[in-house]
């Protein structure tokens, strides 16, 4: 059958449409995998510039580092080498679980004298300074001068991000605004099918304080009823490889206290392992 003009044009028109689309989409693959190729230089990059000795020596004091991403590793490396290193010489080990009530005090006093120290006027103008926007570059300048997370730390034989999270869990005003209201769930559950885990974003749409709203999803954004056997298994291998940590680190024949082994647990690393129970589930169950 002969085509007429109009026909053979637009059919030719769509070939050449098609192969166009077909070149673009060859392109957009090729830039993609140039992409991925340039991500995994820059990884390697990354990788070359972190000293891994010194992350093994950090390791006997934070067991999980190599678990972090490159940019955290690098920061921890800045702020906690120097600091585990004393506090080993001192024969002062790496406190894990929950706070004590002297580590507590400890946190207050390095804020006093970190205010002190900059003038800055107020604990949440030092903690929360995106609240005072007139005063965010001045206060962030202060505290990079002058060493805040290692200062805030000191004499505290933790991480410095982890003794950070604690002050401002402390100090938030945010986090004692009493019940969770049924239509706040519902806003909670929302919120973060929306935004997931950016609960800086989420803490400020719902003004309560960012520990507050994940320790309230944590019992309404994971898996419910009975814990099937795999679970179990999982919960006692992550309760095991810390206890072994915790071992290794003491002396030979004293065991572990009835402390270490029921009450300051690290829930949360605990909870990321089981992987569908949130970390209140895991310490009620090991409960």
């Amino acid at each position: 059958m002969e085509m007429t003009p109009a026909v053979a044009f637009e059919e030719t028109n769509i070939s050449s449409t098609k192969t166009k689309k077909k070149r673009g989409e060859t392109m957009s693959q090729e830039d993609r995998k140039e992409k991925r190729t340039k991500q995994g230089d820059m990884k390697s990059t990354q990788e070359e510039e972190v000293n891994w000795a010194l992350v093994e020596e950090l390791q006997e004091y934070m067991p999980h580092i190599k678990k972090k991403c490159l940019s955290q590793i690098k920061k921890m490396l800045g702020c906690d080498l120097q600091r585990f290193r004393k506090f080993k010489q001192q024969g002062v080990p790496a406190r894990l679980g929950r706070f004590s009530e002297q580590e507590n005090q400890q946190i207050r006093e390095n804020i006093a004298g970190f205010m002190a120290l900059t003038g800055i006027s107020s604990v949440e103008k030092l903690l929360f300074p995106k609240r005072f926007k007139e005063d965010q570059v001045t206060i962030t300048r202060l505290k990079k001068e002058h060493r805040f997370m290692e200062r805030i730390a000191d004499e505290i034989p933790r991480p410095c991000h982890q003794v950070y999270l604690r002050a401002l869990k402390m100090f938030d005003e945010k986090n004692h605004m009493g019940r969770f209201s049924e239509e706040e769930l519902a806003t909670l559950i929302r919120f973060h099918n929306l935004y997931g885990n950016n609960w800086k974003l989420i803490s400020e749409k719902m003004d309560r304080s960012v520990y507050s709203l994940q320790k309230r999803f944590a019992t309404v954004g994971v898996d419910h009823g009975v814990w099937s056997a795999d679970e179990e298994r999982r919960l006692k291998q992550a309760v095991r490889e810390h206890l072994e940590t915790q071992a290794r680190k003491g002396l030979p024949g004293s065991g572990l206290s009835r402390d270490q082994l029921c009450k300051r647990l690290p829930w949360r690393e605990i909870s990321q392992k089981v992987q569908t129970r949130s970390w209140v589930q895991c310490r009620t169950k090991w409960s």
